[in-house]
C-alpha cells in the first residue's frame, strides 16, 4: 500500500470518528475489512472506506475522497468534460513563448499508462502553473476541462481549476513515456560540455546511443557525465548528428544519479569523432567566398594519415590559424564523405606546438624525403586575403617546377608572407579587399618566373595532397 492511500484512508476515518464517535478507529477499521472481503478482495481498502463512509451517513467533501476514485485516466477522458480531476507525469513543456501581439502561452503535454494529452496555458496563468508544469513533475490536475483541437483532446483550466504538485521529479515514468509516446522531450547523457561565443555545447549519447549536441544559453551548466532531460528546443540534423537549439525558454532538468536508474551501454559510440580527436594542424586554403579547407595529420594506430575539415564560415579558421603548427584536439567535427565538415559545436582547443624538423633534406618533387629542401622555379603564383574582426586569413598558393616535376604548394606563414608582401598580414587588414586585389594581380605577374630555394613538407598521398611550404628564399 502506498503512502498516498495510507494518509487518504486516515483522512476518511478522522471523519468518520468525528460523525460517529461512538465508534472505535480499530472498529472502523475492522468494518473496512469486511467491505474489502465483501467484494471478494477486488477493490482497495482507500475504496471501502469510501463506501463504509457513505453507508454510515458521513458526507465527505471532494478533496477527501481518494484521488484513485476521483481522478480520470487520460484515455477516459472526452471533449466536452468540465471539471473533472486527472493525474499524471509532466513529459513536455515548450517554455514560455509570446505571440506577435505579445501574448505569453506555454504547450505542455501530461501523460499517464493509459495515454497522453496536450494542453495550453495562457497569459493570466503562466506565471501560476509555469513552475509546477515542469518536465518530470507528477501533478494532479484539479477541475479541468476537455475540448476538441484539430481532432485531438486538449485540456484547459477554468477559473476554479488548480494543480496539485504531488511529486517533484518522476525518473521511472518520465522515461517510460518518452519512450512510449514520443513527446519531443529527450534525454541525454552528456559527454563533453563546451563553450562557443554566448553559449555552449552539450555533446552526448540519447538513450539510442546516437551522437547528440544540445545547444543552450550559456547560463545552463551541465556537468560531463551528468544527463540532461530537455524540450521545447528546435530540433534538426547533420549527417548522423542530431542537434538541438535550446533557448532561454526551453525548459532543462539535470540529473546525477540518472545513471543508476538508466544505465547507457554506449562505449563504442562514444569513440565517435564528434567528441573530440587530436590532429596536427598543417594549413588551410581559403574558398572564393566564405570559409575554407583545413588540412590535419592524424596518428591512428600507428599509422599516418592525411585529413581535411571543410568549414562554411569565416570565423572557425581563426582558431585554426592560432593552431597552426600545432597539435590540437578538434571537438565538434562531424565526419561526412571522406572528410570532415564544421558544425555550430565546433571548437579548436590548440596543445603543443611540432617539434621542428632536425633538418631539411635537398630532395627532388619526385623523393621519398618529408622535409625537403629544394630548388625550383614559381610556375604560377596566386593568393587571397582576408580579415575576420580585424585577424587576417590568407593562404598563398604556388605552383612549383623543380626540373623533374610540378608540385602544387600552399603557404599560411606570416614571415613568407612579409617577404612577398613587403607587410606582416596584420598590415593588410588596413586595405580594403579592392586594394588587395589589384596588389595581389601585380604580385601574381611579378612572381612568375622566379627562382627560389623552398623549404617544404610533402605528404603522404603523392601530387593529390599539396607541399606545405614553410619558407622561401628569392634568387638575387
Amino acid at each position: 500500500m502506498s503512502s498516498q492511500e495510507k494518509d487518504e484512508i486516515e483522512r476518511i476515518i478522522q471523519d468518520i470518528l468525528k460523525a460517529r464517535p461512538q465508534l472505535t478507529r480499530e472498529k472502523i477499521e475492522e468494518m473496512i475489512e469486511e467491505k474489502v472481503r465483501e467484494f471478494g478482495e477486488i477493490i482497495r481498502r482507500d475504496a471501502a472506506a469510501l463506501m463504509l463512509a457513505k453507508e454510515l451517513g458521513v458526507v465527505l467533501s471532494r478533496e477527501v475522497a481518494p484521488a484513485s476514485l476521483t481522478t480520470l485516466k487520460i484515455r477516459d477522458l472526452a471533449a466536452g468534460f468540465r471539471g473533472v480531476d486527472v493525474e499524471g507525469i509532466i513529459v513536455f513543456n515548450s517554455g514560455i513563448r509570446r505571440l506577435a501581439n505579445g501574448k505569453r502561452y506555454f504547450r505542455y503535454a501530461l501523460a499517464d499508462e493509459s495515454g497522453i494529452i496536450w494542453g495550453v496555458v495562457w497569459e493570466e496563468n503562466v506565471e501560476k502553473y509555469y513552475d509546477l508544469l515542469h518536465i518530470g513533475a507528477r501533478v494532479r490536475l484539479l477541475k479541468v476541462s476537455v475540448r476538441k483541437y484539430r481532432d485531438k483532446n486538449e485540456i484547459f483550466f477554468e477559473k476554479n481549476s488548480s494543480i496539485k504538485l504531488v511529486s517533484k521529479l518522476e525518473l521511472d515514468e518520465l522515461l517510460q513515456y518518452i519512450d512510449k509516446y514520443n513527446p519531443g522531450t529527450r534525454l541525454v547523457k552528456t559527454i563533453r560540455v563546451i563553450s562557443i561565443d554566448n553559449k555552449k555545447c552539450i555533446l552526448g549519447m540519447d538513450t539510442n546511443c546516437s551522437p547528440v549536441a544540445v545547444l543552450t544559453p550559456f547560463n545552463v551548466s551541465p556537468l560531463e557525465n551528468h544527463f540532461i532531460v530537455f524540450s521545447g528546443c528546435r530540433e534538426f540534423t547533420m549527417g548522423d548528428i542530431s542537434f538541438a537549439q535550446c533557448d532561454a525558454s526551453s525548459q532543462e532538468v539535470l540529473d546525477e544519479d540518472l545513471e543508476k536508474q538508466k544505465p547507457f551501454n554506449c562505449r563504442r559510440a562514444m569513440a565517435n569523432d564528434f567528441f573530440g580527436f587530436k590532429a596536427d594542424v598543417l594549413g588551410y586554403v581559403l574558398f572564393r567566398k566564405n570559409g575554407g579547407r583545413v588540412y590535419l595529420r592524424l596518428l591512428s594506430g600507428g599509422r599516418e594519415t592525411i585529413d581535411s575539415l571543410v568549414v562554411s564560415h569565416d570565423k572557425p579558421l581563426v582558431e585554426f590559424t592560432i593552431g597552426l603548427d600545432h597539435t590540437c584536439e578538434i571537438v565538434g567535427a562531424r565526419s561526412s564523405e571522406g572528410y570532415y565538415r564544421e558544425t555550430p559545436c565546433l571548437k579548436v582547443i590548440v596543445g603543443e606546438q611540432l617539434k621542428k624538423p632536425p633538418r631539411y633534406e635537398f630532395s627532388k618533387f619526385i623523393g621519398i624525403q618529408t622535409f625537403v629542401l629544394n630548388r625550383a622555379v614559381i610556375l604560377s603564383w596566386s593568393a587571397r586575403v582576408r580579415c575576420v574582426e580585424g585577424k587576417p586569413l590568407f593562404h598563398m598558393n604556388f605552383l612549383f617546377d623543380d626540373g623533374t616535376s610540378t608540385r602544387r604548394g600552399i603557404c599560411n606563414d606570416p614571415v613568407v608572407f612579409k617577404k612577398i608582401f613587403a607587410m606582416p598580414p596584420e598590415e593588410a587588414c588596413e586595405f580594403s579587399p579592392s586594394t588587395l586585389d589589384l596588389l595581389i594581380s601585380y604580385l601574381t605577374e611579378e612572381l612568375q618566373g622566379s627562382e627560389v630555394i623552398l623549404k617544404g613538407m610533402m605528404l603522404p598521398g603523392g601530387y593529390r595532397q599539396p607541399l606545405i611550404v614553410r619558407d622561401v628564399i628569392f634568387n638575387g
